[in-house]
């Protein structure tokens, strides 16, 4: 029996961030620069790593998705476990979980979809190829980010002291969902610490901060460092849902990288 006790709120399972698409009719989207890439000749598809201004990409919602629902499966194994989501992010969720069956069938209203969970587990992909109909074409995806050096880390730790058992301080995210080959970003003149918080109910504690002027991040996140998490509860990722942290007029510190990782 479902009750309000057994029922959890994840902010990573919101709808897809339109930015600058929802200012155009859907029937439209075909005609924005960028929203569709040539899969073959004579054929163009959406494309899932396209994200308009101020918005997120497909492969966004799907890597901030699919692992909610990856620990849902670890926490309730054998369960039937039910998601309520909108239709973006189930379709993301479909892309992954049925290896796209569905090949990018529209989500109606209050329809359901079932996840096979022993084939998602094995099987899953962590790309939109098949998703939009061209399994033959998988897209895979990178992420990029900036180590941080060791006299930084020791900095940072010694100015914000680790408050859970796993230390992390290893590194700056700056793009979690980049297509393999892309171009690598310009490495950052200046990251400062700008704020530091922690979230009880996660277990996990992060430092925030401003890099070349900018606290966002190109998937909407802010920047920062996961200073420590309890490995019991929390995941690195999940530094980004920490809604109350304290800030500063004046950076604390300032953060040198050691060089840059793209894995």
């Amino acid at each position: 029996m479902l009750t309000s006790q057994n029922i959890e709120l994840d902010h990573n399972l919101r709808e897809r961030e339109f930015g600058a698409l929802k200012d155009v009719s859907p029937d439209k989207w075909s005609t924005v620069p960028g929203y569709l890439t040539n899969i073959k000749k004579g054929v163009q598809k959406p494309d899932p790593t396209y994200r308009p201004k101020g918005g997120e990409s497909l492969v966004d919602v799907q890597n901030r998705a699919v692992p909610v629902v990856k620990r849902l499966i670890e926490q309730h194994p054998g369960k039937n476990i039910v998601v309520v989501a909108h239709g973006h992010t189930i379709r993301a969720l479909s892309a992954h979980f049925n290896n796209d069956w569905h090949k990018g069938k529209r989500v109606e209203n209050a329809e359901i979809r079932a996840f096979d969970i022993a084939e998602a587990l094995i099987e899953g992909t962590d790309t939109l190829g098949s998703f939009f109909g061209y399994e033959d074409s998988l897209i895979e995806m990178s992420y990029d980010e900036f180590e941080l050096d060791p006299k930084s880390k020791a900095q940072l730790l010694k100015l914000i002291p680790a408050k859970y058992t796993k230390v992390v301080a290893s590194h700056v995210t700056h793009n979690p969902s980049v297509k393999k080959g892309a171009e690598r970003p310009t490495p950052p003149r200046k990251i400062e610490v700008i704020g530091h918080g922690h979230d009880e109910e996660l277990g996990v504690q992060a430092a925030f901060l401003r890099v070349d002027g900018q606290t966002t991040r190109p998937d909407r996140q802010r920047y920062h460092v996961t200073i420590s998490l309890d490995p019991e509860k929390a995941r690195p990722e999940q530094a980004n849902d920490i809604r109350k942290y304290k800030s500063a007029k004046r950076p604390y510190l300032k953060l040198r990288t050691r060089n840059q990782r793209y894995d």
